[in-house]
């Protein structure tokens, strides 16, 4: 919809019907009822697993393996496509291995168990421990968290249904908001990334980043994480489809990491000629346990961190699989509040879209809740502090259109760093396509100001041309044109 004239009618359309109305999702509609599973489990006990920086033999192992040997592998990232090992540095017993060059490794051990010695092989990942970190500038050395926990195609509907516990902890315990007007603006997971990372569409930058284009990687972009890393910030990227991973499907991936640790390479290797049925689990855990493990381990470095986390292998195909995280994502929860980082850290839990592939998707109300994914903020002690009147405002916000451009403005203004924002306007708009959520976003606005064309806007205030309608003949000629320009 990058034509003027189709812009300028779907303008005009919006503008006739200023209020929109949010349409009504019922929860528990027969044609959306989930058959969840919960009795899948992973395979035998992975010898070593790394914590952190530093990687060693779990104790239950060497309580019934003896004259343990392991080889570490660094694995190191020469581009999103390439990676090489170094030499391996052998470790006995209960002896440490610590990550300095990589932030995963291969791990080939070998132990005694009843006389016969075995050998296994592993992959496990962590975060090494010294990076080339900026320092951040006076006055800024603690400013807030940011983490972002993002779960593949998972509507608000989905969430509610399939994850229970965590909906109510999030809501009644920690207070979450829940973001009922949060909308998509592109198609399938890149389309709600790009505007998050950078500001923009995957539209308005895609020319620049096809295969077939002269731009050989990605990292040209506006990406936020460099932004929050020349102010000093600590970032993670995580993403647990590496196969058909956001910036390599479609464009040609990183040349160097966008992330100070970013996790491609594990994904990768673990993933590996593997059967889809073992794809769920990495060794003897759930990849999404894995992905939530290290998530909170990487909030343990301190000050200044961002990271974003992508769990897609359990639901990107099937949403049936989410119910066995929900006691793991309440744990994941639960470690937050204990380990105090909800003073000082904003924590976003949202679905990129709901869901794709299902029968569900084949109904109107299947495609709505495809452009409405779950949207909780729980916000941090010290913004609340700050800020009195800053949860007031966002729950204000809570039924009012938002989208991912505002996710963006959102994580820029919570770390205080308003001068990236990306200020455009669509075209006769009066405010800004990007909103952050903790400022009063109106209440009329609509999918065209929002940046929510009218394939992904989900209003109900729409109502039909009537023939008589100065436009009604304007839609036929362009449909004509548009027609007309595609023929040979």
């Amino acid at each position: 919809m990058r034509d003027d004239i189709i812009t300028e009618l779907s303008s005009n359309l919006v503008e006739e019907n200023k209020d929109c109305e949010l349409p009504p999702m019922e929860l528990y509609l027969k044609e959306t009822v989930l058959n969840t599973i919960s009795n899948l489990s992973c395979g035998e006990k992975v010898w070593a697993k790394c914590y952190r920086s530093q990687c060693q033999v779990e104790h239950d192992i060497l309580a019934t393996i003896k004259d343990v040997e392991c080889e570490y592998y660094d694995v190191i990232h020469i581009n999103d496509y390439e990676y090489y090992l170094r030499n391996p540095v052998h470790i006995r017993n209960n002896g440490v291995y610590e990550l300095v060059r990589s932030d995963h490794v291969m791990i080939n051990c070998s132990g005694v168990e009843n006389g016969i010695r075995q050998n296994k092989s592993f992959y496990s990942t962590g975060f090494r421990k010294y990076i080339k970190r900026r320092t951040a500038p006076e006055g800024r050395e603690e400013t807030l968290n940011v983490v972002i926990l993002m779960i593949d195609s998972v509507s608000r509907n989905d969430f509610m249904i399939s994850l229970p516990k965590s909906y109510d902890y999030l809501t009644k315990f920690l207070n979450g908001t829940i973001l009922k007007g949060y909308n998509i603006v592109g198609d399938g997971s890149a389309g709600s990334l790009f505007p998050i990372f950078t500001g923009h569409s995957e539209e308005e930058l895609s020319p620049y980043l096809t295969k077939n284009s002269t731009l050989r990687h990605v990292d040209v972009l506006p990406f936020i994480f460099y932004q929050l890393k020349r102010d000093g910030y600590r970032t993670a990227y995580m993403e647990d489809m590496p196969w058909l991973g956001n910036f390599e499907y479609k464009f040609n991936g990183f040349r160097h990491r966008p992330a100070d640790h970013y996790l491609r390479h594990f994904y990768v290797m673990d993933a590996w000629e593997k059967p889809i049925t073992e794809r769920l689990c990495a060794g003897d855990t759930f990849l999404y346990q894995v992905m939530l493990n290290k998530t909170n381990q990487f909030l343990h470095f301190g000050n200044k961190i961002f990271c974003f986390t992508l769990i897609s292998e359990l639901t990107s195909n099937a949403v049936n699989f989410l119910s066995i995280a929900d006691g793991a994502l309440v744990t994941f929860l639960q470690t937050l509040v204990k380990e105090g980082h909800f003073r000082k850290t904003l924590l976003l839990v949202m679905g990129d879209h709901g869901s794709k592939f299902n029968e569900v998707k084949d109904t109107l109300h299947g495609r709505l809740e495809e452009r409405l994914p779950f949207m909780c903020v729980i916000l941090p002690e010290d913004l609340k502090r700050r800020q009195p009147d800053v949860e007031a405002v966002l729950r204000a916000n809570a039924d009012t259109r938002t989208t991912p451009y505002d996710v963006h403005a959102t994580i820029l203004d919570a770390v205080d760093l308003p001068q990236y924002m990306n200020r455009h306007k669509v075209a006769g708009a009066k405010i800004p396509r990007g909103m952050s959520l903790f400022k009063p976003i109106p209440r009329n606005r609509t999918c065209w100001e929002a940046g929510v064309e009218p394939h992904w806007c989900p209003c109900y205030s729409w109502v039909n041309v009537p023939s008589d309608d100065a436009l009604y003949p304007r839609v036929a000629e362009t449909l004509v044109r548009r027609k007309d320009r595609k023929s040979p």
